[in-house]
């Protein structure tokens, strides 16, 4: 009986932290990140619990079964976001500076595209979560796959020298520096009037003059598992949230049942009436439990 009695609060205890930590990812489902992502493995596959606007899924991602999935998963963890190529087109002025910028480029697209999808997608996947090397996998995953590529952020002139760059999640912010072999004047202008230059187009050289903020790759890789993991199974945050609170409040249910039966002097297990029994349930045969006596302090 003790070890019953052990086993129902502990299942008790544990129905109940779980139900708490689903509560918990149904409030941060709902987090401007686009989601929560808890991955596992479970008999050699790699699989993911995805929870977003109160739903949570089961996905697996591809796997890398083409021969060539070694080189280049070796290929890809030699990436860097400083090998992304900016190229801004800039109409300076002397007193003022307007660019707009292009989506990046990746210089080694040749190579990088011998590989095939299978073998490129799930390190390229990986690659979202590193800090170095998330905007440079971005760019790869969006050119490996231009069907799943969301709009591209319009593109217009915006005021200098610090602009952004939008590239289907991406952003950037470059420090727009018009290198002096381009300034060249549009006409001879008189003294006192603003010089106006011909427009400018060129690459950031200096990777310094890129930044990039690397807690946007949690967004980013949320947007590219949505679009390539497989789901396997989804349900809502309430239902499972249900189904573990339901042992508990059974078992609270049960309980406050027995007391209010031994108050009115029933057996507690079948609600058998006690009267005239003195140590056991002449039932069920469960001993009998008196209730506990109140008693006030003489005055």
């Amino acid at each position: 009986m003790a070890a019953k009695m052990q086993f129902w609060r502990l299942l008790f205890v544990m129905c109940l932290l779980v139900a708490a930590i689903l509560c918990v990812s149904l409030i941060r489902s709902f987090a401007a990140t686009g989601g929560q992502d808890v991955a596992f493995h479970f008999f050699g596959a790699c699989y993911s619990l995805h929870a977003q606007r109160g739903k949570l899924s089961l996905m697996v991602p591809p796997h890398a079964r083409s021969p060539d999935a070694p080189q280049a998963r070796d290929f890809i963890q030699r990436l860097s976001n400083n090998d992304l190529r900016w190229k801004i087109t800039a109409w300076p002025r002397d007193d003022s500076l307007n660019a707009m910028a292009w989506p990046p480029q990746y210089p080694l697209w040749k190579e990088f595209s011998k590989f095939t999808e299978g073998a490129v997608t799930p390190p390229l996947l990986q690659a979202l979560q590193d800090p170095q090397r998330f905007a440079v996998a971005h760019a790869l995953l969006a050119g490996r796959y231009p069907a799943l590529r969301g709009g591209n952020n319009p593109q217009y002139s915006q005021k200098g020298p610090i602009i952004k760059a939008g590239y289907d999640g991406l952003l950037a912010h470059l420090t727009v520096v018009v290198p002096l072999s381009m300034l060249k004047e549009m006409k001879p202008t008189p003294p006192g009037f603003t010089r106006i230059f011909q427009p400018a187009e060129f690459e950031v050289q200096d990777n310094e003059l890129v930044r990039l903020d690397p807690e946007q790759r949690f967004a980013l890789s949320h947007q590219w598992d949505s679009r390539l993991h497989v789901r396997l199974a989804s349900v809502h945050h309430g239902w499972l949230i249900a189904l573990f609170l339901a042992p508990p409040a059974w078992t609270l249910w049960r309980c406050l049942r027995r007391r209010a039966a031994v108050r009115r002097g029933q057996c507690g297990h079948c609600g058998y009436d006690l009267r005239g029994s003195s140590q056991q349930c002449p039932e069920c045969g469960a001993p009998i439990v008196y209730p506990k006596a109140t008693s006030s302090a003489p005055a």
